[in-house]
């Protein structure tokens, strides 16, 4: 509890990820991907991270690929997961190729724009849009590199409201404000740290009361939302770490943490009777090695054995051996896959596809199927 809940974080999250600047200009085109030789096509994550460079004509033996082409000082990015595009980013640079704006679509309609200080690098605004129409514009306010605050407008420049950020001597966020064009307080969120460094304010925002009180090594917090609906939690320290207690709707969730604010256990109830039971254990460097889950009778558990060159994930149901895969680094290298303990197929992985698959019927081979290269 050192910081505020991460929810209160969301919308100044949700700042150093949105777009472009009130009056940008409307946003250009997709280039079309008729011909996807002129672009270089990565291996990469869902995010869109390049990870390692495959052929066009090959881009749909992976599950995610990243397409990027250069076009002057334009840099355009279309991510695919499959066959079927997720979305486009078209990135725009000046002279000095600094980025000065970013452009993201989704179901070829723009979504939203951004626009950067070059110099400073600040985000200074973005605009929102709805199927290719503008819906907010934001202003972003800074005080040298210090956030504080944004004007929010209509597409067509009325202002709806202002929210004003203010931080505390050691910089940490203390206050968030949100006002109207009258200066009448929409609502607005506090974080104060008691002693022990955790919150121990309230806040209250468009009909939500939190309220938070610190009584020695508890916190117990309220949370009211505007029909009236109670969840409270209550957060104590233990010779082990802390304990966190929810409750709502009759259901009770005590999660237990260590010294490190690791989670190790999870535990929820319902009418006094235990549904269901989480627990995560950890090696000696501080790496996750069991992950189980038990409900009623019925037992789960992913098991990871950390070797010198990666590690090997089993997973496992009441005690029998459901599935096998062996990694170097973050590469697969084999996945098998179990009946009943008894191994039924098994493939071998290679720069991040399929090279072979390996049927088993009673524990011996009977087919192999190797992949195309």
């Amino acid at each position: 509890m050192n910081q505020p809940r991460a929810w209160a974080f969301l919308w100044l999250a949700g700042l150093a990820l949105l777009p472009g600047q009130p009056g940008a200009a409307d946003p250009v085109k997709i280039p079309y991907l008729s011909t996807p030789s002129a672009w270089v096509w990565w291996v990469s994550d869902s995010l869109g991270t390049p990870i390692q460079g495959c052929s066009w004509y090959n881009r749909t033996s992976y599950p995610w690929t990243l397409a990027v082409r250069d076009v002057g000082r334009e840099k355009w990015e279309t991510l695919w997961k499959g066959r079927q595009e997720q979305r486009v980013i078209r990135r725009v640079y000046d002279s000095n190729h600094q980025e000065i704006e970013v452009d993201t679509y989704r179901n070829h309609e723009v979504f939203e724009v951004r626009t950067y200080d070059p110099t400073s690098h600040h985000l200074t605004g973005y605009t929102e849009y709805r199927q290719g129409h503008e819906t907010l514009k934001h202003e972003l306010i800074w005080e040298g590199n210090r956030l504080k605050g944004q004007k929010v407008l209509t597409p067509g420049g009325r202002f709806l409201y202002e929210d004003t950020l203010s931080y505390a001597p050691d910089g940490r966020l203390r206050r968030l404000v949100r006002r109207a064009l009258d200066g009448v307080i929409l609502g607005y969120t506090v974080w104060t740290n008691g002693q022990t460094g955790r919150v121990a304010d309230g806040e209250l925002f468009q009909g939500r009361s939190i309220q938070r009180i610190v009584l020695g090594k508890t916190l117990l917090e309220t949370d009211t939302d505007a029909s009236g609906q109670t969840q409270e939690k209550i957060w104590t320290d233990t010779p082990q770490g802390q304990t966190e207690t929810s409750t709502v709707n009759g259901q009770q969730s005590v999660k237990d943490y260590d010294s490190s604010g690791r989670l190790i256990r999870e535990t929820t109830t319902l009418a006094d009777k235990t549904k269901l039971v989480k627990t995560w254990t950890y090696d000696q460097e501080g790496r996750l090695t069991v992950q189980a889950q038990q409900v009623n009778d019925l037992l789960d558990e992913i098991k990871t054995e950390w070797t010198p060159t990666g590690k090997i994930v089993t997973t496992w149901k009441d005690g029998v051996l459901q599935s096998r895969s062996v990694w170097v680094g973050g590469d697969l290298e084999k996945e098998e896959q179990y009946l009943q303990g008894t191994k039924i197929w098994e493939k071998l992985w290679k720069n991040g596809r399929t090279v072979a698959t390996l049927f088993y019927w009673d524990g011996n081979l009977v087919r192999t199927l190797k992949d195309s290269p």
